[in-house]
């Protein structure tokens, strides 16, 4: 992997509503987050007990195209959102994995081959799946056609389930969460769904 040392980005804004690696060093502790927002060099995420005022922590940000490291303090703690500031310096390479981002506002229809349908809602998504609040649940490896409308029109497809699981704290007419991978998707959708990764972070 290539890393580049450069200045810290001046607006952080592309890296809202993507993901998070959060390292702490003191226990040994590896918190998986999003960043809900930025101002000026520090950076907001969502985030459990785990962190606390003071500490010092790695950070790796993930945008479509990059992933920015730095070596970052927390400034404080408060209703489950660490304001964390950022360095002059930063570390810049190629993402070390897919791009995933939340805030969607997406919603729609899946339905497998037994012609058994639930509604969904979009809770992440990146260059080659979605993730899913569902009504129903699916079992892993089964084949979905889903139709999801977006801000950029109805994007068609067909997705593997990669994962399905009954959620603890559910979403108001959503009893489950799905992972799901695309198998088959037209140039047409496709464009539409890279459209909408872009805008969601530009």
């Amino acid at each position: 992997m290539i890393v580049s040392i450069m200045k810290r980005p001046a607006t952080l804004r592309a890296f809202v509503n993507t993901r998070a690696k959060v390292f702490k060093a003191q226990g040994i502790i590896m918190i998986h987050s999003w960043v809900i927002g930025t101002l000026g060099d520090q950076i907001s995420i969502s985030c459990s007990n785990s962190l606390e005022s003071g500490d010092s922590i790695d950070v790796t940000l993930i945008c479509l195209h990059s992933c920015l490291q730095f070596d970052g303090i927390v400034e404080s703690v408060a209703d489950g959102v660490a304001n964390i500031i950022v360095p002059e310096t930063v570390r810049m390479g190629p993402p070390q994995e897919p791009l995933r981002i939340r805030g969607i506002r997406a919603s729609g229809r899946i339905m497998d081959s037994a012609g058994i349908y639930g509604d969904v809602s979009v809770i992440d998504i990146g260059p080659k799946g979605v993730g899913l609040n569902s009504a129903c649940g699916f079992e892993p490896n089964e084949i979905l056609q889903c139709a999801l409308a977006t801000e950029n029109g109805l994007v068609d497809f067909d997705a593997r389930v990669v994962y399905s699981k009954l959620q603890a704290q559910q979403s108001p007419g959503y009893k489950w969460r799905l992972g799901c991978e695309f198998v088959n998707i037209s140039d047409a959708n496709r464009m539409k769904w890279e459209n909408l990764l872009i805008s969601d972070i530009d």
